[in-house]
């Protein structure tokens, strides 16, 4: 008997009822195959998407804070930023107050001198002379000068040679209380540039021992500065302070022990007490006169 004989003779054995049962069976089974096989398939979808969006940067070991990006840095190999000093550093009087220096402007517009800074028992003095061209008070005002009251700080001394010659400087570093004309603050501190070869001295022989003062210098610029007969040398005093007095006469009001000292040929200060003059009676004098 062949295995189709076989098969057909098993078949007739097989009743109805029994073949009903094997289909019914038949459909009532699962098949985990389809359940697992679409979890794998989710599995390699995340898997790639992983490779996609991984980060090139290598995860470093475990145990710092993670990192942004998912990787995670151990705190050591995090480098601590370094300071980064401009290149070029620029003063503002104004905005250099808070932590202002009595240093000099960077010699930068003079040509063909030389100075150096010297003591105090080294300063040679300066040139006096006897006369001086009179201007009217409201002549005075009128030139370009800003105007303010300060408190002198420090004083220092310079010799400048040009063509030769040795000309004597002071500068002294002013911290302002108040302001009449121009732009400079209370607090604010500016270095005022005095003396020269052809200035007489005045009331600023007397600054570095005032307590307060009133003064009217110009402001320094490139082109303000000493040359002699036209010679190309020159000095700029822009290059050692911010202000510069011409003369220490007409331009200065000093107050020592509650007594002021100025040109009192020059300008008719009233007392408010009726008897002395004072600062604030210098200052209410030069507003009204500047309006």
């Amino acid at each position: 008997m062949n295995q189709t004989e076989l098969l057909s003779e098993a078949l007739n054995e097989v009743s109805d009822e029994q073949i009903e049962e094997a289909v019914q069976y038949q459909k009532k089974r699962h098949r985990p195959w389809l359940r697992w096989g679409g979890l794998a398939a989710c599995l390699a979808v995340a898997a790639a998407a992983a490779l996609i969006l991984r980060p090139a940067r290598e995860p470093a070991p475990a145990g710092g804070d993670p990192a942004p990006g998912g990787t995670s840095l151990q705190a050591e190999e995090v480098p601590a930023p370094e300071a980064v000093q401009p290149a070029v550093q620029f003063e503002d009087p104004q905005q250099e107050t808070e932590t202002a220096s009595d240093e000099p402007a960077s010699p930068a517009y003079s040509s063909g001198i030389e100075w150096e800074e010297v003591s105090a028992e080294d300063y040679g003095g300066v040139y006096a002379e006897a006369c001086l061209a009179y201007l009217t008070p409201e002549e005075i005002f009128a030139m370009d000068t800003v105007i303010f009251r300060g408190i002198p700080r420090n004083v220092r001394y310079f010799r400048v040679r040009i063509d030769g010659m040795d000309c004597w400087y002071r500068v002294f570093s002013v911290e302002v209380t108040a302001c009449y004309r121009g732009d400079l603050q209370p607090g604010d501190i500016y270095n005022l540039l005095c003396d020269g070869p052809s200035t007489v001295s005045g009331l600023i022989d007397d600054l570095d021992t005032a307590g307060e003062a009133i003064f009217m210098p110009k402001i320094a610029t490139p082109e303000t500065g000493f040359s002699i007969h036209g010679s190309s040398d020159f000095f700029c005093y822009a290059d050692l302070a911010e202000l510069y007095l011409g003369e220490g006469i007409r331009f200065l009001f000093t107050e020592h022990d509650g007594r002021v000292d100025y040109a009192r040929d020059v300008y008719d200060i009233s007392a408010a007490d009726g008897e002395t003059v004072t600062l604030d009676d210098v200052a209410a004098y030069i507003e009204s006169m500047i309006g």
